[in-house]
């Protein structure tokens, strides 16, 4: 017995050093980690419509591409077109500052080519390729369904209205589609002091701008020259029961800005399942011309646009009476998300 007992701590012993050993071998070792050099943002779209066009440039990182934006100043921007016509920009500073075109009189044309050129405060220049401004096909009907789902909403879950339009595809191959929206939702702010033989009880109503947040995007394969119908375009949410104002927007885009948009969702989309994507550099369309290899973060786009508005009343809608005992008497007490646009007591222009 004393012998087994000997023959154990002997092999305990030896085990004991073959793990010292091995730890002795394993030495830390510092992985370098890229930090990612600044990079320009262009967030850039040039449309047929009658209003200024809007650049936003920034400084950002490749890691972390939405955290730690700094907003290019003193910029110099113009678009130019295949028959030498432009407009020049000029800088807004608030709330943050971007870029308005100078020149009302120049607003894209189908079929016509346009070109991003960009300087910045130390000389550096950027370009973009050529965009052709494609035909856009009018939306035909806009149709809204309740969804009793509750959606995670800035903070909130919330019920609101699915919003879905139909349309009609050229017969031409190869058309592109992006569609945007957003909702001046209707607010309601806590109780406030009230004002002498006023009613007991007063709050500030209020109209506060929420984009739809999902890039959207769709194509004529498959469909050519056929209907869209019912196209998921919105989620219009509801904070009180009263009027909110929507406008949905449907671009006809080219095939290159199709293709970066695609490969952004399936980017973000990953799981990290075996059946993701291979991972790919999202390149967009602007660059340095003295160095064609060093791209800006987004894109440039150049679209024509049909615009449809219309107003939800969730107290008429079906199924709106039924949110009555679920909302009350429900307010929203926090402020409208920073850079929206709020209006106080009076829709928004224009409604």
């Amino acid at each position: 017995m004393t012998r087994i007992l000997m023959n154990m701590n002997y092999l305990i012993l030896i085990f004991l050093l073959l793990l010292l050993g091995l730890s002795a071998c394993v030495e830390p070792v510092g992985i370098p980690l890229r930090s990612g050099s600044q990079r320009l943002v262009v967030e850039g779209i040039f449309t047929n419509e009658a209003e200024p066009c809007t650049v936003k440039l920034s400084y950002s990182q490749d890691i972390n591409a939405l955290k730690n934006i700094t907003y290019v100043s003193n910029a110099k921007i113009r678009i130019t077109d295949d028959r030498g016509n432009h407009t020049d920009f000029r800088e807004v500073s608030t709330p943050f500052p971007y870029y308005l075109s100078t020149n009302r009189q120049f607003v894209g044309v189908i079929g016509r080519t346009y070109t991003l050129s960009i300087e910045l405060p130390d000389g550096k220049k950027f370009v973009s390729r050529p965009e052709t401004m494609q035909s856009v096909p009018s939306i035909d009907n806009i149709s809204v369904e309740f969804d009793n789902s509750t959606k995670s909403f800035n903070g909130n879950k919330l019920f609101g209205y699915k919003v879905y339009l139909d349309t009609q595809d050229p017969i031409e191959t190869g058309n592109y589609y992006r569609w945007s929206a957003y909702t001046y939702a209707f607010k309601q702010t806590r109780l406030k002091p009230c004002a002498a033989f006023s009613p007991p009880i007063c709050r500030d109503y209020y109209w506060c701008r929420e984009n739809e947040q999902d890039i959207i995007i769709g194509s004529d394969v498959g469909l050519n020259g056929n209907p869209i119908k019912k196209q998921y375009v919105h989620f219009s949410p509801v904070y009180i029961l009263g009027q909110s104002y929507v406008e949905v927007r449907q671009q006809a885009i080219s095939r290159e800005i199709y293709q970066y948009w695609k490969n952004y969702i399936d980017q973000t989309l990953r799981t990290g399942s075996i059946f993701d994507p291979i991972p790919s550099t999202i390149v967009g369309n602007v660059y340095n011309p003295n160095n064609p290899n060093e791209f800006a973060l987004g894109y440039f786009s150049v679209a024509s646009v049909s615009v449809k508005r219309f107003i939800i009343n969730s107290i008429d809608m079906p199924n709106g009476r039924n949110l009555i005992g679920t909302y009350g008497n429900k307010y929203d007490s926090s402020p409208c998300p920073e850079g929206t646009i709020v209006y106080t007591n009076n829709p928004p222009p224009g409604w």
